[in-house]
């Protein structure tokens, strides 16, 4: 990967290769999202790097055809998961392929632990269309199965009761 291409992004400061922000440069008017952050980007960190590596065959971010990357695509096409913003933000296409699956996992898991409306404060928010498990079920099945052959092995959603506390904007 070049070096350049993800590091001079404004939203990575000085971390290289670094295809997500960092948590603990939030600015004051971010506070009290900070749990959402914290949330996200966990999510970020354990999908492009941890399981690129233990679930090689289903979380290729770089290999079109992987599992993430179809179901992406297929979220895409129905038009569930909006990229726009991501493809005018990481204009070149290497980053924008760590991004946007990156992304998707996020919407997918919180879909999944039924906490859209918990960690989201607009329901009708235009990037992700898809806010409960039953509905990944009935509309992206092959999605819900690789959160049920992946993630769901791996990580449990974080307690709703404490995350609630902590979500200021509520």
């Amino acid at each position: 990967m070049d070096e350049t291409t993800i590091s001079s992004h404004p939203l990575n400061g000085s971390y290289k290769n670094n295809a997500f922000d960092v948590i603990w440069e939030l600015h004051d008017e971010e506070k009290d999202w900070a749990a959402n952050e914290i949330v996200e980007h966990l999510s970020n960190t354990i999908t492009t790097m941890g399981f690129y590596y233990a679930f090689p065959n289903e979380w290729r971010w770089n290999i079109k055809n992987s599992p993430i990357n179809l179901v992406k695509e297929e979220a895409i096409k129905k038009g569930y998961y909006d990229v726009s913003d991501y493809r005018r933000e990481f204009i070149d296409s290497e980053s924008f392929a760590i991004v946007a699956p990156q992304e998707f996992a996020y919407w997918m898991i919180i879909a999944e632990w039924n906490y859209f409306d918990l960690l989201i404060d607009d329901p009708n928010h235009p990037e992700f269309s898809i806010h409960t498990q039953s509905e990944m079920i009935k509309k992206l099945p092959l999605a819900h199965k690789l959160y049920m052959n992946t993630v769901a092995k791996v990580i449990s959603p974080p307690n709703k009761v404490l995350l609630d506390k902590y979500l200021n904007w509520r």
